[in-house]
């Protein structure tokens, strides 16, 4: 189970990098290509942070 949180932190941390670089190219260029995908790496960041809790009733309707 470390090894997990291990891998989890690794994975956060290389997506907070990636995020950091793709934002200072926006600032620097006005990119807005650079712009969609730091969006998309916050999103993606956030889901990995604080992840949608289950719905006990999608999961009984998927067991249908």
């Amino acid at each position: 189970m470390d090894e997990d949180f291990k891998l989890k932190y690794v994975r956060l941390a290389e997506k907070v990098k990636l995020l950091l670089i793709t934002q200072e190219d926006y600032f620097k260029r006005k990119n807005i290509a650079a712009l969609q995908k730091s969006k998309a790496l916050e999103k993606e960041i956030k889901e990995m942070i604080n992840p949608k809790p289950s719905n006990q009733a999608m999961f009984d309707w998927l067991a249908m």
